[in-house]
């Protein structure tokens, strides 16, 4: 009897110090599209779209309800101007080949200077298997989309439809998890 009494009370102490008060089993589960998402490919009707490095930062981060996506664009670059009107004058008709340190024009700038279209913020909810309703805090309407993950749950798929002239335009965006 003092064996089994000693067995219970051991079983008993490993069953309540195997609990944890921080057990997250009674939350919610984590659905699949919570993270930050950036894009690496887009498809277009069937055919890869080449993306430029500033396309590339588009970046979508999901919370519990909320969403925010960022997309950029190329800044505008400085291009070579010539200082001097009379020396543009005198060089025409000869060929002239002008290094870093002259005078006369101001350097290229050969950077690559991305800048934010602006952040969307709004909520998300999943209203189907692969759908997601995204809805824009000041916008009057919601937008749906179908969205698939890869099987090891790094990769979003999401599928947009454009009209433009009549027609549609299916694009596929590819967003890879950070």
């Amino acid at each position: 009897m003092k064996k089994i009494g000693t067995l219970f009370m051991a079983s008993l102490f490993l069953c309540l110090g195997g609990c944890n008060k921080n057990d997250d089993s009674r939350d919610t589960p984590k659905d699949d599209i919570m993270g930050i998402w950036r894009l690496m490919e887009r498809i277009e009707n069937d055919k890869f779209v080449s993306l430029g490095i500033c396309e590339l930062k588009e970046v979508y981060m999901f919370g519990p309800e909320q969403y925010s996506h960022e997309t950029f664009r190329q800044d505008t670059g400085k291009y070579k101007s010539y200082q001097n009107k009379e020396f543009l004058e005198r060089t025409t008709s000869k060929k002239v080949i002008l290094g870093s340190d002259d005078d006369y024009y101001t350097e290229i700038d050969n950077t690559i200077r991305c800048k934010s279209d602006g952040v969307t913020i709004g909520t998300w909810s999943k209203v189907g298997t692969n759908d997601y309703q995204l809805k824009e805090t000041n916008a009057a309407g919601t937008k749906k989309y179908p969205i698939y993950f890869s099987a090891d749950k790094k990769k979003l798929y999401l599928e947009k439809e454009t009209y433009f002239g009549g027609r549609v335009s299916t694009s596929l965006y590819v967003f890879k998890r950070q």
